[in-house]
């Protein structure tokens, strides 16, 4: 099945089915409005950044959070995984960009 992420001020991130757009999950990500989403090239993860300054990695198929990342002194508004999976980027309104290479990324965490 193939599914699409959206979220927004609610806090929440829907989960899609990508042909009939029926929300397969819903579940809380931050206490900010969600403003980047970025899913995982290999594994069921979604990265969320937020208005919270705080990027969270999510499993997908349990809504259970894998790890948060700090460091963003304004919202990202971009996030993306290199290709291997195993790093995130993030640009943010604060100017910076920053590389995280997080360590529940590294190993087989969620296939």
């Amino acid at each position: 099945m193939r599914r699409i992420a959206e979220a927004g001020t609610d806090k929440h991130v829907r989960i899609r089915d990508s042909e009939t757009l029926a929300v397969i999950s819903e579940f809380r990500v931050h206490d900010g409005a969600v403003t980047a989403l970025a899913w995982h090239p290999k594994k069921a993860i979604l990265a969320t950044g937020s208005g919270d300054l705080t990027i969270r990695l999510w499993d997908v198929e349990t809504g259970e959070r894998i790890d948060e990342l700090r460091g963003p002194l304004r919202a990202p508004h971009q996030l993306a995984f290199a290709p291997s999976g195993r790093r995130l980027g993030c640009a943010s309104l604060d100017g910076t960009t920053r590389i995280w290479d997080p360590i529940s990324l590294q190993g087989e965490t969620v296939e």
